[in-house]
């Protein structure tokens, strides 16, 4: 299991009315999660995986919008 976290922007998007140059911006991500997949045009994290390889909240990524990704260690066994 790799756990990483993914550094990267997003678009952002204004309804209504808003001040003038409000939209003028883009958001600094930060996503923690298990990488269950990784082409050259995405990544795919997801935050859960059951005993029975069933998957939750499956998030993509853009390589595009990636700044930067770090392989979290994990640590193993069971502490009580």
């Amino acid at each position: 299991m790799n756990l990483v976290l993914v550094e990267w922007t997003d678009s952002s998007a204004y309804n209504g009315w808003h001040k003038f140059g409000a939209e003028d911006c883009v958001t600094q991500c930060v996503t923690i999660g298990i990488l269950r997949h990784e082409d050259k045009e995405q990544i795919v994290l997801t935050p859960c995986i059951s005993d029975f390889g069933n998957v939750s909240d499956t998030h993509a990524i853009p390589k595009g919008c990636i700044k930067r990704v770090r392989k979290l260690k994990v640590k193993s066994g069971r502490q009580n």
